[in-house]
Formats: structure tokens, sequence, C-alpha cells
């Protein structure tokens, strides 16, 4: 793909902000650098909205509120996209607020039962990809605070983490995110290819039509053929270890709806379809109770 010009510079490729910033250093659950790329090249479409993505900013103004009772700091709006003084391709969007009177961004965030692992009870506890948004955002803006305020879906827990700027985190994400605005969304080259789905829909929006007959492979290809045959075999192997251990598990269960052990339990419960279904999970505590 041919780098991109100025005026598509403008149009295709805007900057890369705080959530950007988590993906490309492999921190985002949702998004890798590939995920980045292929949004800024506009090689797919924008992420849809989802019912999770609406509640969440319709929480945004009740988060606010609860921050408020129990801080009594006064929020106002965010003001949309905001850019780095000295580097125009670096911004950030503050979505909802700042604590008037100072220089403070507060993220309020609505995080429902299954994303909720990540965050611990610590006054710092908030998983990596939400703490880089934050310094991101700071660093931006050139703010020395940001609080993370979060209402738990599953209990309505409310809890506020803190974080201070930390320049020489902010240094490090800064020259990370100046590397791949470089050298990947301006000069339109694909990020290094890993494991993941958003690297083949890379490889497929660059490459999506046969132009050209069979050709001579480089010699590093017969390396990767033969750890393709190892991975088949060895995926072979597992489907029928995971098929007999399965089997095993639903011989123990028997009758029953399942069997538990101290750390898991399996159930081998009826569908509305008539069959029984299988299922193995671990017991997981509530890491946000008291």
């Amino acid at each position: 793909m041919p780098p991109l010009s100025e005026a598509d510079h403008q149009v295709r490729a805007t900057g890369i902000g705080s959530s950007d910033i988590s993906a490309i250093v492999g921190e985002n659950p949702w998004a890798n650098a590939h995920d980045v790329w292929q949004r800024k090249l506009n090689l797919v479409p924008p992420f849809p909205e989802t019912n999770a993505t609406r509640l969440g900013h319709d929480m945004e103004p009740i988060i606010g509120r609860w921050y408020t009772r129990d801080t009594g700091r006064i929020l106002r709006k965010g003001g949309g996209t905001k850019r780095h003084k000295d580097r125009s391709w670096q911004l950030c969007t503050i979505d909802f607020g700042f604590a008037k009177g100072e220089r403070r961004i507060v993220e309020c965030k609505h995080v429902g039962h299954y994303a909720s692992a990540g965050w611990t009870m610590e006054a710092d506890g908030a998983p990596p990809y939400v703490q880089i948004q934050a310094q991101w955002q700071m660093g931006v803006l050139g703010y020395e605070r940001a609080d993370v305020a979060v209402i738990f879906g599953g209990n309505a827990d409310f809890r506020i983490y803190e974080y201070s700027f930390d320049a020489t985190m902010f240094g490090h994400l800064t020259e990370l995110g100046r590397r791949f605005w470089e050298n990947h969304v301006l000069a339109g080259k694909m990020p290094e290819i890993d494991h993941s789905d958003a690297a083949r829909d890379s490889l497929r929006a660059v490459y999506g039509f046969n132009r050209a007959p069979l050709k001579d492979a480089p010699p590093e290809a017969s390396e990767w053929i033969a750890k393709r045959i190892e991975a088949d075999a060895t995926i072979k192997s597992a489907e029928k270890a995971k098929a007999l251990a399965t089997n095993k598990l639903c011989e123990f269960i028997g009758d029953a709806d399942g069997i538990r052990t101290e750390t898991h339990y399996a159930t081998w419960k009826q569908t509305a379809a008539g069959t029984r279904a299988f299922r193995l999970a671990e017991f997981k505590k509530d890491r946000r109770a008291a």
C-alpha cells in the first residue's frame, strides 16, 4: 500500500488516541495494532454501536453525579477532541468530564460483569489499558491528575481509581505511538504479522485478490510450513485429549447435573433441544467483595 498523501492523511488518519495507544502496545483486550491500523487507513468500517456502548454513554452522567456526591467536585463536559500542543498526531477525547477549577481528568466508566475481572480494590487497581488511557490523556492535555470513576454493573459497586501523571511512562508511550504513526499509518505499511484475527483481516485488506501466478517461496517459508504442520498435529492430538477428558467427566457426572472440585465445576445439563450440553468452568471469587 502506498504512503498516504497529505490530503488522504487529513481525511483518513487524524492521530493516535488513548484507546489506540493501549491497543498499539498490546494492552487492550478488545483490539490490537492491526485493528488500529485498519481503522486509521479506512480499511474497515467504524466499530458499530452496541447495547453495551450505548449503556456506557448513558451511564456517564449518573456516574458523574455519584463522583460529585462522594468527592464534592463538580464536573464539566469534556469538550471533544484535544491535541498535544507540540505533536498534532497525539490526541485524546474526554467523553464526560474535568473537575471544575482543577487540572484533573475524570473518566466515567460502566463496567459489566464479564469485564470486571481485571479491576481490583486498590486505589490504582484499574486494568493496564485504563491506566494507559489515563496517562495518555494527562500527557496530551498537560494535566497532573486523573480519576477513573466506575460503577460495576453486577452489584452497582462504585469506586474511584486515582492516578498521577507519570512522565516516564508517557514518554515511552509517545515514542511507541510516534513509531506506529510514522512507520505504519503515514507510510501505509502493515504492522508486523501476529496470530490475531485482526492480522488476517489486514492481509485480506491488502492482498484481497489473486493478481499473480504461483511463485517461488522465500527461504524462510520452509520454516513456517514446518511450524504449520506441527501445529496441525498438535491441534489434532489436543482435540482427541479434550474429547477423552470430556467423556470421562460426563461418565463421572452420570445422571446428575454436574460435579464440583475445589477449583472447578463441570455440568452436563439438558437443553431445550432435548440433548445434554457439557460445560467446564472455574470457580471465581468476586474480586471487589469487601
